[in-house]
């Protein structure tokens, strides 16, 4: 029942992998893609992807993403934006700040920065947020 979970990607879409960094690659610039983007290497610069991001155990990636969903069991370094779901495994790290709908962290998982949810309006005037 506590025992270690691991990232359940099928959740991610059903879109099958159209750009992959294998792990003996490295990459630097911007990767745009509308479908689902799978690293597996080293990634420097700018993720934008209008379907799921995935970044494997051996995944290194120092860049701002943009993504429906983001699946992070290796680490992160830069800003993301997921507009539907954030899921950090139990191996993985994010170093910067996020934006999404829903956000998951398993245990052993690793955030530093802050985070924002999207969804609900901006607080209103007296401290109490919008419902």
């Amino acid at each position: 029942m506590f025992g270690k979970k691991t990232v359940d990607f099928s959740r991610l879409g059903d879109d099958r992998a159209e750009t992959v960094v294998s792990a003996t690659t490295s990459f630097t610039g911007v990767i745009k893609s509308d479908g689902l983007v799978v690293i597996n290497g080293r990634v420097e610069g700018e993720i934008q992807t209008a379907g799921s991001l995935l970044v494997g155990k051996q995944g290194q990636v120092q860049a701002s993403i943009t993504a429906q969903n983001v699946a992070v069991a290796g680490t992160v370094l830069g800003n993301i934006t997921a507009s539907e779901r954030l899921e950090i495994g139990s191996t993985g790290k994010v170093l910067g700040d996020i934006a999404t709908a829903c956000l998951v962290v398993e245990e052993g998982g690793f955030f530093n920065g802050h985070s924002r949810m999207k969804g609900l309006e901006p607080h209103r005037p007296g401290g109490l947020p919008a419902i």
